[in-house]
C-alpha cells in the first residue's frame, strides 16, 4: 500500500468515529460536550481533505475553485445579506475569518464533489447539467440548514421565514451560488467511490439528525435524495460490470 492510499485509509477511519460519534452525541447527549466543541470543525476538515486527495489534479484544481467561489459567497451574505439573506456564524465552527469559518470552504467542496457524482452520469447538455446540479445542491440544504441554525447552532438568521425559520432568501442565494459552483465542476467527472461515501454520508447524517429533531420535511427530502443517489449509484455500477467485468468506480 502505498503512502497515499495509507493516508487516504486512515482519514476515512478518523472521519468514520467522528460520523458515529457525532451521531451518538447529538442524539443521546444533546450534542457534543463542551471540551469536544471541537469536532464539529475536525469532522468537516476530514470531509473535505478526503474529497480533495481522491480527486485528480484536475478535479482539485476545480474543488479549489469551489472552495474559493463558496467562501466569498459566505463572506458577502455575513458583511452584506447578499445573496442568502443576512446571518451571522456562532463560533461553533471556529476557527473563523472575517466572520466566516474557514472550513466552510471543505463543505463546498464535499457537497459539491457529491453532487457532481450525480449529474455527471446523466450525460445531459451542459446548460440543463449545471441547472440540475444548482437543483440538487441546493436540495442538500433543505436538509441541512433547519439544523446548522437551529439545533447545532452553526449560524442564525437576522431574519424568519416559514421553512423551520430559514428566509426564502438563503435558497434564492444558494441556487444561484450552485450555479457558479456548477460551471466550475464541469461536464465531465472523475467517477471515485470517496466522493459518493463522504457526500452520502454527511447527507445521511443530516437527515438521521432531522428526523430525531422532529423535522417531518427535512427528513422526508433527504430520505428521497438518498434513495435516488443510492438508485444512481447501483445502477451505474451494475450496467458497467456485464460490459466491462470491472466497476467504473475507483477503490479510493
Amino acid at each position: 500500500m502505498n503512502a497515499h492510499k495509507l493516508i487516504t485509509w486512515l482519514l476515512i477511519g478518523a472521519y468514520v468515529f467522528f460520523w458515529f460519534g457525532g451521531i451518538v452525541a447529538h442524539i443521546f447527549l444533546g450534542g457534543p460536550p463542551e471540551h469536544v466543541r471541537w469536532t464539529a470543525p475536525l469532522f468537516l476538515l476530514l470531509a473535505g481533505l478526503l474529497v480533495f486527495l481522491a480527486a485528480n489534479a484536475t478535479v482539485r484544481i476545480r474543488l479549489l475553485a469551489v472552495g474559493l467561489i463558496g467562501t466569498l459567497a459566505e463572506l458577502a451574505g455575513v458583511h452584506t445579506g447578499f445573496p442568502f439573506g443576512g446571518y451571522q456564524y456562532t463560533d461553533a465552527l471556529s476557527p473563523l475569518v472575517a466572520g466566516v469559518p474557514i472550513v466552510m470552504a471543505s463543505a463546498w467542496m464535499v457537497l459539491a464533489g457529491f453532487v457532481h457524482q450525480i449529474v455527471a452520469t446523466l450525460q445531459m447538455p451542459r446548460a440543463v447539467s449545471i441547472f440540475l446540479f444548482a437543483s440538487l445542491l441546493t436540495a442538500t440544504d433543505l436538509i441541512i440548514d433547519p439544523l446548522a441554525a437551529g439545533p447545532l447552532a452553526y449560524w442564525a438568521w437576522d431574519a424568519t421565514g416559514v421553512y423551520y425559520g430559514i428566509p426564502v432568501t438563503n435558497f434564492a442565494g444558494w441556487l444561484l451560488v450552485s450555479l457558479a459552483v456548477g460551471a466550475a465542476m464541469g461536464r465531465d467527472c472523475q467517477r471515485t467511490n470517496v466522493h459518493w461515501f463522504v457526500g452520502y454520508s454527511i447527507t445521511l447524517f443530516f437527515t438521521i439528525l432531522a428526523a430525531f429533531n422532529g423535522m417531518g420535511i427535512a427528513t422526508l427530502i433527504g430520505a428521497v435524495l438518498l434513495a435516488l443517489v443510492a438508485y444512481v449509484y447501483l445502477k451505474l455500477d451494475a450496467d458497467t460490470v456485464p460490459a466491462t467485468g470491472t466497476s467504473r468506480f475507483t477503490a479510493l
